[in-house]
Parts: structure tokens; sequence; C-alpha cells
């Protein structure tokens, strides 16, 4: 299904990957297991410099098939534009878009691909007030999470602070706080109605043992 600009996830300092990989070896642990909080981004080469923030298209959608991945960006009038002004940049966890127009560069970017993507098959199809990328998916069948990966690497810190961090032992409350500090507004919502039952529940619970 399509999905709007996921909200970067803002984890707690303690969920900080990397802070916890040098804890671990000083403590005579094996850092690996420790989820990595930062992650190298796509490097887009020149059609990658000079972007500036006044242009950046940040409205788009996606969906998803067992082989592709395809992303919608609006564009008034980008149908009627050289072919050779709207140029896409793929990577194996990138995808670059730079639309040339009245002398200004107007660009999407999405570094951090939630998986890898065949570069070599990736195409765009300019439509009239859009341009659609199909992105081929190297792992055939695997569903995405998301378009980022985001979502995946707060998972893994998550159930890392869960095991050996600050969240072992929290109670249900907690673990629903930490989730809510770190939704967007759509899940934020659901989180609510979450917290809202388990506090009821715990009422319940009082009441029925005084």
């Amino acid at each position: 299904a399509a999905a709007a600009a996921p909200a970067a996830a803002q984890g707690a300092p303690a969920a900080n990957g990397n802070v916890a990989r040098a804890m671990a070896a000083e403590d005579g642990g094996e850092p690996a297991g420790v989820p990595e909080n930062m992650v190298p981004k796509e490097d887009f080469g020149p059609e990658g410099e000079g972007l500036e923030l006044p242009t950046k298209i940040t409205k788009y959608s996606w969906d998803q098939s067992n082989l592709n991945v395809s992303l919608y960006i609006p564009f008034d009038g980008v149908g009627s534009l050289p072919e050779q002004d709207v140029e896409c940049v793929f990577r194996p966890k990138g995808v670059l878009l730079v639309i040339k127009k009245a002398g200004k560069r107007h660009w999407y970017k999405m570094p951090n691909l939630c998986r890898e993507i065949d570069p070599a098959s990736c195409s765009k199809k300019i439509k009239a007030d859009q341009v659609v990328m199909k992105l081929k998916k190297v792992e055939k069948g695997e569903t995405w999470s998301d378009l980022s990966d985001e979502k995946d690497r707060y998972q893994r810190q998550r159930e890392y602070r869960i095991q050996h961090g600050d969240l072992k032992g929290a109670t249900t409350e907690q673990l629903l706080a930490d989730m809510y500090a770190n939704a967007n507004d759509e899940e934020r919502a659901g989180l609510r109605d979450a917290m809202r039952v388990n506090r009821e529940k715990r009422q319940e619970e009082a009441k029925g043992s005084s």
C-alpha cells in the first residue's frame, strides 16, 4: 500500500547502538551483537552535490510487489520537460531524482532504502505530472517494512535495549511510552489507545485485588 513520507525515529541516547558497541567491547562482550545506530548513506556523486533545501521534493508515495518497489514522485508539468532534464541515480541502497526546471534543480533523495536494489535493473517513467521509479529488489519476495531502513534499525535497537539495555525488565506501560516517543502521528494515535487500554486493565486489576 502507498505510504507517506516516514518520520525519522528519534531514539533515546541510551539507544545509541555505536555507544553500546563500545561499552560491550570494554566489558569483554561481542560488539557485533549490538545493532548499529548510524549507518553509511549512499553517495550520489556530482548529481547529489549542491542540492538546495528550498527545492527539495517532500511528497511521495510508494508500493511494492514481490519483485519491485514503485516510487511515485508528483511534479507539475514534468512530462513537458526535456527527458535529459529528469535524471535518476540508482544505488544499491539509495535513489536520487533531480528535475531541472527554470534554472533550478528540484530533487528527491532516499539514501537509505529499506533493502538493497539492483541499480542496473531499475528504471524511470515520466508522466504528465509525475515521475515513477521502478526499483528492482535484490531479494525477490522480501517484504519491505518501509521505504527507508529507519523502522528496521529502530526495531533492532529496541530489541537490543529490551534484552540488554535500559528497557530490560520494563513494564508494558514503559515499553509503550518508549514506542510513543519514536512514533509518527498515525502510529501515536494507535499507541494512545493501547496505553489507555493498558491503564484501564491495571485499574481493574487493582480494584479486584483490593
